[in-house]
This record gives structure tokens, sequence and C-alpha cells, in this order.
């Protein structure tokens, strides 16, 4: 049965950034990303320990094009990097370009907060919050995301539709589905080693999103 979850546990998170849970033994996460089907770009994340902190690169790459014809129509491109110490996002830089409005973002660690400064505003932010990049599994157990695009906060409700047998990277995989609504709407898929291994979404034009795990 489906329930709510808000604060509930996934698994045993560490506290050592080395071993933040939902990082990959390969250190890297690499999407192809659907509409409808079909393929639009990439979406890869890579990890990194730089002393006893973890480093997250992320690009998006995605562009919908016209059949026969090639022409794009939609572009979005994303750059992002996090920096976490002891199991905390301590920093964050972001650059954006979705089809022309673009976006830069700026956090690091203020004290017990975070210092948020984008485009949109600068404010202070809690220490603990998670970022919406989904890879962290942690973000299931929150009620509020940070924006990686703008840094506006985000609220949200989680829910648990279970276990389910999914395709990824060329085996079947147990995981877990969540379903984010609020202020970001995704679905979710974590398998039992707590990695991303499928994000589904609807598109501004109410398409299909898929990211497919390679």
């Amino acid at each position: 049965m489906a329930a709510l979850l808000i604060g509930g546990p996934v698994s045993a998170f560490t506290a050592d950034a080395a071993d933040v849970a939902g990082v990959p033994a390969s250190k890297e996460i690499a999407f192809t990303v659907l509409r409808d089907g079909s393929e639009i770009g990439t979406h890869v994340l890579r990890f990194a320990d730089r002393g006893d902190d973890l480093t997250v690169h992320i690009e998006t790459d995605i562009a919908v094009k016209i059949p026969l014809v090639n022409i794009a129509v939609y572009r979005f491109t994303h750059r992002g990097d996090e920096v976490w110490q002891g199991g905390k996002l301590s920093e964050l830089a972001s650059e954006t370009n979705d089809d022309g409005t673009e976006h830069k973002l700026t956090v690091r660690q203020d004290g017990a907060d975070l210092h948020v400064e984008s485009d949109v505003d600068t404010h202070a932010s809690n220490g603990d919050i998670i970022p919406a990049s989904l890879w962290n599994p942690k973000l299931v157990q929150q009620s509020i995301l940070l924006n990686t695009l703008d840094g506006t906060e985000m609220p949200i409700s989680v829910e648990d539709l279970g276990p389910e047998q999914i395709d990824a990277a060329g085996s079947e995989q147990t995981a877990e589905h969540y379903r984010l609504t609020g202020g970001l709407s995704r679905e979710v898929w974590y398998n039992d080693r707590n990695e991303l291994i499928r994000v589904r979404f609807a598109g501004k034009d109410n398409s299909q999103i898929e990211y497919i795990l390679e």
C-alpha cells in the first residue's frame, strides 16, 4: 500500500562524506534522457573524493528536435558542482541555460546555515537542506529541497510506492519507487544499494521524460 513518507528511514546513512549514501562504486551515474520514448540527451553525475570531502559534478545536455529536419526546438544545458562535508552540503555552484533563460547559482556554508545567491535572490537556507539533484536518497526523508537551478526552496511531499523490478544498465534490479509532489514533481527509483537508477516526470508540454540508466 502506498504511504506518505516524510522523515521515514530508507536505510542506515553514514555521516562521513566519503560514504554518503547513493554513491556507486564506479563513481559515475550516467543516464540517457528519453522524451516519449525517443532519445533527447544525457544526464551524468561523477563523484570524487577530495580529502575528507565528496565532490559531485553534474552535466545535463538536452535537445528536442523536429523529426526529419533535425532542427532543435528546445535546448537545456546544466553544469553543477556539489561539495559534501560530513554528510552535509557545504558548497554548490551551477550554471543553467533553459532554452535561452539563464540561471547562475552559488551556495556556500555560513555557520549552521547555507548562504544562497542566485539570479532570483539571496537568502539563507537551513544547513541540513538537500539539493534537488536527486542522487542522494536522503531526499525522500525531506519536506523541503533546494532547487539546483535558481536556489529557491521547494516544499515537497514524498509517497513510497513500494519495491519494483527495473531494467537498468542491462540487468534487472529491485528498486524502491517514490513519488515527489509539490514544489518538485518527480518519480525516482533507488536500488538496494541506495543508488538512483531511474527518474520520470512530465515535461512542460506534458510529454513523458525518463532518465534511463546506461
